[in-house]
């Protein structure tokens, strides 16, 4: 399917696709409307400059941190050590900023003592120092939230509803450019209706025939006779303003109903296939071609009618 196909399909269902999006963000206002504000949450972090053993100060602070939050599901740490320095993060997230700031200075102040009772011993002994956390407010402004969420329903709502149009058109395959219909039958279009006169239509007849004194044309319709009668009519009367009094335009059943077309076929001199936008399927067409070719009467080519053309009532 082509950009441009989709977007046909969108502006067909223009109405289901502007809907869905809409009943999305109702939806979403209705939830965020009865849904608890969030609760504020704080992350705090603390530093151990170390002028050794980082990677063992580390490894300190994590056991200190895990001992000192334990099941506690509302407080959450981190720890590591920043790139290319000996200085090792202690970082704690919670709903009550003093709380963190406590938790995370006394999980670094016991992690540096015991660093430094560990490694009293070593030829290069650990003498590192702790900055104290002073806090940050890590918290999602609520309006700034409801705004993401609505915004998030509508693209939702607009996937859903270019996919709910994709999955119709591919049961059906409507035909629904002069470009697919072409590349299903590998013809020409030779007019696309509505169409002011029809004398380019008798001209291109002309020229995919290869018989400038044609006096017969039989248009198949693929399924809806909309097209096909509107084509008849203009061929007749470019004829007439010609002054061509033997020429005939004339139109056949569908050969999904009677395959008396397939045999008048043979008797003329050209043959159409009229195709309707969005009311024939791409099936139809081809089944259409491949029936006439079948009865050694294949057309010259195609005539399109837009949906303007299509849709009007006979």
């Amino acid at each position: 399917m082509t950009l441009k196909e989709l977007w046909l399909l969108v502006v067909r269902h223009l109405k289901l696709v502007i809907t869905l999006p809409v009943v999305f963000a109702l939806v979403c206002v209705a939830w965020t409307l009865l849904a608890p504000e969030g609760s504020a949450s704080y992350t705090v972090s603390a530093r151990i400059i170390a002028n050794t053993y980082a990677a063992g100060v580390h490894s300190i602070a994590g056991s200190e941190a895990r001992a000192a939050i334990g099941d506690d599901a509302d407080y959450k740490y981190s720890t590591g050590v920043e790139g290319g320095t000996n200085t090792v993060v202690i970082s704690i997230t919670g709903p009550e900023k003093e709380a963190c700031i406590a938790l995370a200075d006394s999980i670094a102040d016991k992690a540096a003592a015991k660093a430094e009772k560990l490694y009293e011993g070593m030829e290069s002994p650990y003498n590192g120092y702790v900055e104290h956390a002073t806090g940050s407010k890590d918290v999602e402004k609520p309006n700034k939230s409801k705004l993401k969420y609505l915004i998030g329903a509508i693209v939702g709502g607009l996937f859903v509803a270019i996919c709910v149009v994709v999955i119709i058109d591919l049961r059906r395959r409507a035909v629904k450019t002069p470009e697919g219909a072409q590349a299903a039958t590998e013809l020409p279009v030779l007019e696309l209706l509505p169409a002011k006169s029809g004398e380019r239509l008798l001209a291109n007849v002309r020229f995919a025939s290869g018989n400038d004194g044609l006096s017969s044309v039989l248009i198949v319709p693929t399924g809806d006779v909309f097209a096909a009668d509107q084509a008849c009519t203009l061929l007749n009367d470019a004829a007439i303003a010609e002054g061509v009094e033997t020429f005939k335009a004339e139109v056949s059943a569908p050969l999904a109903e009677s395959m008396s077309a397939a045999y008048a076929a043979r008797d003329v001199d050209a043959v159409l296939v009229a195709v309707s936008q969005w009311k024939d399927s791409l099936p139809q067409l081809e089944s259409a071609v491949a029936e006439l070719k079948l009865a050694d009467a294949a057309p010259v080519g195609i005539v399109f009618a837009s949906g303007k053309g299509g849709n009007r009532k006979r």
